[in-house]
């Protein structure tokens, strides 16, 4: 059994220090999983990439996530905290509360822990995987503000509806795919191959994203 420990004892400069990412699987169910199209990275060349990034100190500090009395899940809470942060300031779509609609994508069907540094069931090499289901109403709309300054609002024709983004400066464009083998090979180059390596552990289990 998981030991409960007082909040004040979970030490958060550690898990700062332990450069924690947080990533999304935003699926929709008649579009598909969500791919972000970066070609601002010259040494990886293009490539697709699942919104998501670094966990911020700002993460840890929302009361929801102090609120929680363990570390796992203090750090479960930030990391949904940040995938919803970074899904905005990538994409737009703004998710009022992530706590609720962002969940844990569990990679491995066997999960026993030794201590708490143990990799989490939805965790790979210090990423931790989410799910978001998503509809069109999600989709940013014309009056909404943008995200962040360098935004680009990009519309997309997904089997006749328009899908729109507004995405940051670092992406160039977005695809929904629905074939989870197509997806891995996608983010082959995304985070070192951790992004495709977590699809592939999914699909091990025989679970869709």
């Amino acid at each position: 059994m998981e030991e409960h420990l007082d909040k004040t004892t979970v030490n958060v400069d550690a898990l700062l220090k332990s450069n924690y990412r947080a990533f999304l699987f935003v699926v929709h169910r008649s579009y598909g999983t969500l791919l972000l199209h970066c070609t601002r990275k010259a040494k990886k060349g293009p490539h697709y990439q699942l919104p998501g990034g670094h966990v911020d100190e700002a993460d840890f500090l929302i009361d929801d996530v102090r609120s929680r009395r363990s570390r796992e899940e203090i750090l479960v809470a930030a990391c949904r905290m940040a995938a919803a942060r970074e899904l905005f300031e990538e994409t737009g779509i703004h998710i009022t509360d992530p706590l609720a609609r962002i969940q844990p994508k569990t990679l491995r069907r066997v999960y026993v822990p030794q201590n708490e540094s143990d990799a989490l069931p939805c965790e790979y090499k210090k990423r931790l995987f989410f799910s978001l289901e998503i509809t069109d109403e999600d989709f940013p709309k014309n009056g909404d503000a943008m995200p962040m300054s360098g935004s680009t609002v990009v519309d997309v024709d997904v089997d006749g509806t328009v899908a729109r983004l507004k995405l940051s400066h670092e992406h160039s464009g977005f695809v929904f795919d629905n074939d989870m083998g197509n997806i891995s090979k996608r983010l082959k180059k995304h985070s070192g191959g951790a992004c495709s390596i977590a699809v592939d552990l999914i699909l091990t289990n025989h679970e869709q994203l």
